[in-house]
């Protein structure tokens, strides 16, 4: 029984059963409004059980541990027993417990640890992104076409859960020969924990909220308990997928097959601005990042909280562990060169660092591999930051290992066939 996916369903499929969906004119219908579908996507995948490419739940995320092993403290020896790691995509609800309670995150610091790493090790496993199309050649200023396609390598959503904060996007990075990295795509402001939206990226994310009958609309609110409507939903679906009435995608972005069903992968094409005073041989990176709990709903959650100060605490608590970073989820590895050509004779160019990136958005700060990339609005730069390049003492240890790594696997050489 613990072994069959039912079982997780029994947590991992909420519905409000004191509040119906609406549709989208905002009429109601006798569907208690879905809080968390994660199963229900499982099941309706290529993932369930008798599917093409059947895995269940703990395949994923209680995995096998080769040899013979104690399934606990003097228990009986097995071979090749599950890891009793039950991990997901919540990184930063670890550190915010940890955070919570330091008297019990020292007592179990190696356990905390073991949580914090499988977290990342099941993030890294969740996606992946290609550079599909860019050009080889551009003049500093020019506008250039690139293709991206992320795929969702996992058995439900591409992020999946409840809809608080969730997200993931596309992100691209025009890096020079010194490792001085500037978002053309998807940067991330740190100060306003917002996503560069200029030019806009594919940002994956379910958003719920309420009916409002006075506008005849529905709205994005964050009363979870409140809401009624699905108001938007990009997430990547699971391979094989057959959506319902409440897990159906919205048009924002096109996950259709053109056979009646749906892709599990993203295929998007941007148009980003080259810096105007990047020159040389740069290298373009194509990237997804990944985020499980936003400024924006911290501020709203503590805000709201008019009766004792747990808001507050959570407040404290957020910006004690560093405010959820974006976790690099996946990077393109093969390399995507793009030659601006040379600088005139009479400019002293350092191939970008410290000017404004597209359309005036880059990060107003310079990096070398492994350095940091930080804005200042006294340059003219949006302050976008993102993990990948920065240093060790401005990411929790764990996400600082995962950038770091991130990097060493930027600076090999592979050729693009």
């Amino acid at each position: 029984m613990l072994a069959d996916s039912r079982f997780c369903g029994q947590c991992h499929q909420v519905t409000n059963p004191e509040v119906m969906l609406r549709d989208a004119s905002g009429a109601p219908t006798t569907i208690e409004f879905p809080l968390d579908t994660t199963y229900e996507e499982w099941a309706a995948s290529d993932f369930r059980d008798g599917g093409s490419n059947e895995q269940s739940c703990i395949d994923c995320h209680m995995q096998k541990k080769p040899g013979e092993w104690a399934v606990a403290d003097e228990g009986p020896i097995r071979n090749d027993p599950r890891d009793h790691l039950l991990v997901g995509g919540n990184h930063w609800g670890i550190q915010a417990v940890m955070a919570a309670d330091p008297a019990r995150a020292a007592e179990y610091a190696d356990s905390f640890q073991l949580a914090l790493d499988g977290t990342l090790k099941s993030l890294a496993s969740a996606a992946s992104v290609t550079l599909v199309d860019a050009p080889q050649e551009a003049a500093p200023g020019e506008e250039i076409a690139v293709t991206v396609r992320v795929e969702n390598l996992t058995g439900h959503k591409f992020p999946t859960g409840y809809a608080e904060s969730r997200r993931a996007w596309i992100a691209v990075f025009l890096v020079d020969e010194n490792g001085v990295e500037r978002p053309l795509l998807g940067g991330y402001d740190a100060d306003t924990g917002e996503i560069q939206h200029e030019p806009p990226t594919h940002e994956y994310r379910a958003v719920h909220g309420k009916w409002d009958s006075e506008a005849g609309v529905g709205e994005k609110e964050e009363h979870l308990a409140l809401h009624d409507m699905i108001i938007s939903d990009t997430r990547i679906p699971p391979k094989g997928f057959v959506p319902s009435r409440t897990t159906q995608p919205t048009q924002e972005i096109d996950f259709t097959d053109g056979n009646g069903g749906y892709r599990n992968y993203d295929e998007a094409r941007f148009s980003l601005t080259v810096p105007a005073n990047a020159f040389g041989r740069q290298t373009l990176s194509a990237r997804v990042y990944y985020q499980s709990m936003t400024k924006e709903y911290i501020e709203f959650l503590q805000s709201e909280n008019r009766t004792d100060s747990t808001g507050d605490d959570l407040l404290a608590i957020y910006e004690e562990t560093g405010e959820a970073p974006p976790i690099l989820v996946a990077a393109d590895d093969a390399e995507a060169p793009l030659d601006l050509g040379e600088p005139p004779a009479n400019t002293s160019s350092s191939n970008g660092a410290g000017s404004s990136g597209a359309g005036g958005n880059g990060t107003g700060g310079e990096s070398s591999t492994g350095g940091s990339v930080s804005g200042s609005s006294d340059d003219g730069g949006c302050g976008c930051r993102m993990p990948g390049n920065a240093p060790d003492g401005w990411l929790p240890a764990g996400l600082a290992g995962l950038a770091l790594a991130a990097a060493a696997r930027r600076r090999r050489t592979h050729r693009r066939h």
